[in-house]
């Protein structure tokens, strides 16, 4: 476990500080164990629990109390023998809180009033399963699977600038995860090392809804459920050219669904509304990259390595028109157009004694916006 406290920080210069400014603090506090139980040499059985909790004052009275609290724990086991092969299993779940409030504060900071106390509220449950062994020329062959459940609400109770309390707004969601994948690593020739996997996978965004009853006009919306699915597969090759010098290239193809937040979540920063965005897709990444890594001598190590990446249907905030009877900016995540991301990674180690050494990385990338809006929307 650990603790720590401090403060003193002043988030404002001196000069711009009034009555209601003090100084920010934060403390932290963590706890974890985990035990295991050996059956066998080959087998074994864990579980491991942990609480984290995250206290600040972010300047003012009213930003008071900012506090998450997370707690977590996983249940699982490695098996020995199964089917020739080794069986990994697992179960874990987690549940978060998070409070926070914004204030209004007067120009001259002298007077200082609550905007919005927030509840964030969410957990999740999930497990996973991967089988592996060695089979025929595949030095391993593996499958698995894992799967997830999340749920999320943001609680928000709205004031005046006078403080009064003119209603609450809540929103949020649940999703559902899952996917499996088999893998093989091939060495056909011994030089020669080949890597290939594929995944699928698949989501549930339901339940999805947003509560306003700030206005003269209470607002209750229920959002359409959401279903989509990825394939990405990857195929790496290394071959060892020389006993000093290896050469290696993967292709690859990836995602990001989009959160529950991203999906559900509304929420303000000054004069600017962010919207939640229930009809989002995923982000898609194919890529390639390529490299070599060479030992001239015992004490010299060099890796070169350079990538080329292609996304599109990337999520950004994007204007959009206010709602009715709404005024101000709003603007909502959007999939929208593509972008290229290309560069390079060389690193060089040096061991000139032995328990020494000696490393310098440079990293070059060039990211480029290729469309700016998707064709389609």
């Amino acid at each position: 476990g650990d603790y720590g406290t401090g403060g003193g920080y002043t988030l404002l210069r001196p000069e711009q500080r009034g009555p209601v400014d003090r100084d920010s603090k934060v403390t932290r506090r963590s706890v974890d164990g985990r035990v295991e139980y050996a059956l066998s040499p080959g087998s074994r059985l864990f579980a491991s629990a942990d609480l984290f909790g995250d206290d600040r004052e972010l300047g003012t009275e009213f930003t008071a109390p900012n506090r998450r609290t997370i707690g977590s724990g996983v249940v699982g086991g490695s098996f020995g023998g199964v089917a020739g092969g080794r069986l990994d299993a697992s179960v874990f779940g987690q549940s978060q809180s998070y409070d926070s409030r914004q204030s209004r504060v007067s120009p001259d900071r002298t007077t200082e009033s609550l905007a919005i106390a927030q509840s964030i509220p969410s957990h999740d449950l999930g497990g996973s399963v991967q089988w592996a062994r060695a089979a025929g020329i595949f030095e391993t062959v593996a499958v698995g699977g894992d799967a997830r459940y999340m749920h999320g609400r943001l609680d928000e109770r709205v004031y005046d600038p006078a403080g009064a309390s003119t209603g609450t707004r809540s929103s949020g969601g649940s999703q559902v995860v899952g996917g499996a994948f088999v893998q093989g690593v091939l060495a056909p020739a011994e030089p020669l090392r080949v890597e290939a996997s594929a995944r699928v996978d698949a989501w549930r965004s339901y339940d999805g809804t947003r509560t306003d009853l700030t206005g003269a006009t209470p607002a209750d919306t229920s959002y359409a459920t959401r279903r989509n699915a990825a394939f990405s597969p990857r195929l790496g090759v290394r071959w060892a050219a020389l006993p000093s010098l290896t050469l290696r290239t993967s292709a690859y193809r990836a995602f990001r669904a989009p959160t529950l937040s991203e999906q559900y979540r509304t929420f303000f920063s000054g004069p600017l509304t962010f919207l939640g965005a229930p009809g989002l897709g995923p982000e898609h990444l194919n890529g390639v990259d390529a490299g070599i890594d060479w030992r001239p001598a015992s004490a010299v190590e060099l890796r070169l390595t350079g990538f080329w990446n292609e996304m599109r249907e990337l999520m950004t905030f994007v204007p959009v028109p206010p709602p009715p009877s709404s005024t101000g900016p709003f603007l909502q995540r959007q999939n929208v157009g593509g972008a290229r991301s290309r560069g390079g990674e060389a690193e060089l180690a040096l061991r000139p004694l032995d328990g020494l050494t000696l490393t310098a990385v440079y990293n070059y990338d060039d990211a480029r916006v290729t469309r700016a809006q998707n064709p389609a929307q």
